[in-house]
């Protein structure tokens, strides 16, 4: 893998002297106050005693992060990868979270837009536009929230309507050819109805050189029977973006008791899909035409076709003692995605459909009384995902293979939290949840073999697999105890030892054997954790920082197994299966230091350890093997800074400029910690720069995005049938830059 050339001693050398040279200066700025509602009130980050990390839209801007899957850079700890391409992103929280690229299984961290909680990483391929912040939350978070939840909890907050008419309109033109428009307006309709509608479009040409078939048109391994491989012309300009969102609000003053908000969506992706790159001869021997990461091969060019709609519906009603909130939220999307192997051959070749839909509906009670603040709540939800996918192998095992099934989930929960208001100083935490919930699947696999000519039967002897209808059940309880203590007005300590759930399912990939049928359970997560906020009343600095311990029950991951076919033939597959348990102990610190007035410094990093404890397998030689392996997905360092800079050009005008680096370990991509199974680490660094008139009326803006040009990538998986070692990646986006210009009006 090509490394960057920047230096992180060096950096953070340089960004220690900025901040001693700061001393020299009058301490003239402030850090503003940062208000969120993770615990289902508003409230000073710096009071919350759990480790939480807020970001306004401006943050997200100066990262350049407008969609989901770019938000792996936020916080140290956070880290995101997509399960398929560029699609489907994964959320890990300090090493909780489980790469599969089915979109029947639950992820371990919540993702709320809005607080309406998306089931699968299905639904998170939409762009991040009219956003007001994010919130993201590290550590079991069951008693606040209805959703399952190991790693943590993300939240997006939009921008909601109000009576003051504002809106704005921003452009972006960038390398690629990429054009973006974001709009927003919103105001009044009457004395207590405002509305707002908000949209982004994003094209762009793409950033590959797809070779296409020039070395393998019109090839068939028996010809006049099966049909030669169709004629792709080379795109030298493969993997372009064609997406559209479009958003609209509205909120209704009922009374002075009452107020309705609702809100409707709409997206649609036609971009292709990325190919990933073959890194080794595939199945037929044939080797990759360059080494270039963005110089890739494809019989079939990737398609996608995503249409995706949904809404909310959230009435609050103040009754004196507590505050009431019914929340129903509805999602659906139809997707077909065409995607390769990244081999100019029909390797194993993806057609896939996913027509799914969710329902939730919550209500909830949050109160106070002298002594204590309070939740109290109700969480119903039911989604269905209904999948076929077809496996083209014509070139490798002369046929296809189809895989299909209904995936259905219904589920209900009762949670509270309560903060026992000891004294002036102490603060106790007490919350319980209480879930039921039913998963059911009817799936089959099956050879499909138009030509008379398929060995997948021969490879897989257990197809075809038909086996009906399946399902499981599961009734839970989780906790959270916490101890917050403030010894002055400027410090937090805490301390807490919570339990997390994620459901448990089946495998819903290609299942080639009766041992992918076996059913896997929940995991279960003990957390403990101490931290210590801490804002200073002299200057303007906050420190945060935590230590933490997991304990991993039950933990969720891909085990191979080795199928022989009937010619002897041996075949590695992944299912998904319960494999053990792990340990993960970490640290983290975010730091906020403006120490001159327009100069702002933020540092954050994590480092964690995670260790295989256990393994389920009944032959001990293979326990042995993976006992003492690092976790998946568990990077031991990760490293973020941000400085920026605001000062005046002129009696009218200002400036303003920032860098952001960030750096992320090697992961282990399985649980063998197989030595070509690795993401290799990584670093980032952002730029941008922008003039606007003082009250920001206008902005103009330049800004460039790994500006390193890093090559690297951010998934990787064994290639089907090659040798061993061989492995196909997905490559993130070279160095990208361009300008914007910003116009608020109103």
């Amino acid at each position: 893998m090509a490394r960057s050339r920047l230096n992180k001693p060096f950096l953070f050398s340089a960004l220690a002297l900025a901040i001693c040279a700061s001393n020299s200066f009058a301490q003239q700025s402030t850090l503003e106050e940062i208000t969120v509602t993770a615990q289902k009130r508003e409230q000073n980050i710096q009071d919350i005693p759990i480790s939480i990390a807020a970001f306004s839209a401006e943050n997200l801007k100066d990262k350049g992060i407008d969609d989901f899957s770019k938000l792996g850079t936020l916080t140290p700890g956070l880290n995101l990868a997509p399960s398929t391409g560029f699609y489907d992103p994964i959320v890990t929280i300090r090493g909780i979270g489980l790469r599969f690229e089915e979109p029947n299984v639950s992820a371990s961290a919540a993702v709320h837009i809005d607080e309406v909680a998306m089931a699968t990483p299905s639904y998170l391929n939409v762009p991040l536009f009219d956003i007001e912040r994010v919130e993201v939350l590290k550590g079991p978070q069951g008693t606040l929230f209805g959703q399952n939840t190991t790693a943590g909890a993300i939240n997006f907050i939009t921008r909601k309507p109000s009576h003051e008419t504002d809106g704005y309109i921003d452009l972006s033109y960038g390398r690629f050819n990429e054009t973006d428009i974001e709009a927003a307006i919103g105001g009044s309709l009457s004395d207590n109805l405002a509305a707002r509608v908000a949209l982004k479009q994003t094209r762009s040409d793409g950033h590959q050189n797809n070779l296409g078939t020039s070395r393998t048109a019109g090839f068939t391994r028996i010809p006049g029977v099966i049909p030669g491989i169709a004629e792709r012309p080379a795109d030298s300009n493969f993997g372009g973006q064609d997406k559209l969102s479009i958003r609209a609000s509205f909120l209704l003053e009922a009374s002075e008791e009452v107020e309705v908000y609702s809100s409707i969506h709409y997206f649609n992706d036609e971009s292709d899909i990325p190919l990933v790159k073959l890194d080794g001869a595939d199945a037929l021997g044939m080797s990759p035409a360059s080494n270039d990461p963005y110089t890739v091969e494809g019989d079939e060019l990737g398609i996608n076709d995503h249409e995706q709609w949904g809404g909310q519906l959230r009435v609050s009603w103040d009754l004196g003692f507590a505050e009431f909130t019914s929340l129903s939220g509805y999602e659906t999307l139809n997707r077909h995605m065409i995607d390769s192997e990244g081999t100019a051959s029909r390797i194993l070749n993806e057609d896939l459909y996913n027509d799914s839909w969710q329902f939730s509906q919550e209500f909830r009670l949050v109160g106070e009384t002298q002594n204590t603040n309070w939740t109290a709540g109700f969480h119903y939800a039911e989604d269905e995902v209904d999948f076929f996918k077809r496996q083209d192998a014509s070139d490798s095992v002369l046929g296809f293979l189809d895989t299909k099934y209904l995936r259905t989930v219904e589920s209900w929960a009762l949670f509270s939290q309560v903060d026992w208001l000891l004294s002036d100083d102490f603060t106790l935490t007490t919350g319980l949840r209480y879930l039921e919930e039913e998963r059911s699947i009817d799936r089959s696999s099956q050879s499909f073999d138009p030509y008379g000519t398929a060995l997948v039967d021969r490879i897989f002897p257990d197809l075809p697999i038909i086996p009906g209808k399946d399902s499981i059940n599961a009734e839970e309880l989780t906790w959270r105890l916490g101890l917050d203590y403030r010894p002055n007005d400027d410090t937090l300590l805490y301390a807490s030892i919570s339990e997390g759930y994620k459901s448990g399912g089946f495998d819903g990939s290609g299942i080639t054997s009766n041992a992918a049928l076996e059913p896997f359970d929940g995991e279960e997560l003990l957390a403990y954790e101490a931290g210590i906020k801490w804002t200073s009343s002299n200057i303007p600095l906050r420190v945060n920082a935590s230590v933490f311990f997991y304990d991993y029950d039950n933990l969720q991951a891909q085990a191979l197994v080795t199928i022989v076919g009937e010619d002897g033939t041996r075949v590695q597959d992944a299912i998904l299966t319960n494999a053990g348990k792990a340990e993960i102990a970490g640290a983290e610190f975010d730091i906020n230091w403006q120490p001159i007035e327009g100069l702002r410094i933020d540092l954050g990093a994590s480092y964690l350890d995670g260790e295989i404890t256990e393994f389920a397998s009944e032959d001990p030689a293979e326990s042995a093997t993976i006992i003492g392996n690092e976790t998946p997905n568990t990077p031991k360092l990760q490293t973020n800074a941000q400085v920026s800079y605001r000062f005046s050009i002129s009696d009218s005008n200002m400036a303003r400029a920032s860098l952001d680096y960030s750096y992320i370990d090697d992961v282990y991509g399985d649980i063998a910690n197989s030595n070509n199974i690795i993401i290799n680490s990584y670093e980032l660094l952002n730029g941008r720069f922008e003039i606007s008139d003082n009250d920001e009326n206008w902005t103009v803006g330049l800004w460039g995005k790994n500006l390193a040009d890093e090559r690297y990538y951010t998934s990787i998986a064994p290639a089907f049938l090659a040798q061993e070692g061989v492995v196909r990646r997905s490559y993130a986006l070279p160095r990208t830059y361009g300008i914007d210009f910003r116009y608020n009006f109103f």
